[in-house]
């Protein structure tokens, strides 16, 4: 679902000719920070962009049964997001 570094790519704040390059292509040259779902039941990373990938992909975490952490940087592990899983922000 994402491909990009840690900052993401564009990245937030830089102005650079590649950066400002990307946000006016948009579409692919817009990379969202590391993650993807292996037949709905194992999700590799949870990066602050999984909401974004829930919406962009059509997306139901409820289907996954296992989360693969590679490393505890928030690129990759974002727990806070994680929360969002219980009451009262999800009714399952």
């Amino acid at each position: 679902m994402g491909t990009a570094a840690g900052e993401g790519w564009p990245a937030l704040f830089c102005e650079c000719e590649y950066c400002v390059r990307a946000r006016e292509k948009g579409g692919e040259n817009i990379r969202t920070r590391s993650s993807c779902i292996i037949d709905e039941k194992y999700m590799v990373d949870f990066p602050p962009d999984t909401y974004m990938h829930v919406l962009n992909n059509g997306l139901s975490l409820n289907k996954v049964e296992h989360l693969i952490i590679t490393h505890s940087h928030e690129d990759h592990f974002y727990p806070e997001d994680i929360h969002m899983r219980k009451e009262p922000y999800a009714h399952i």
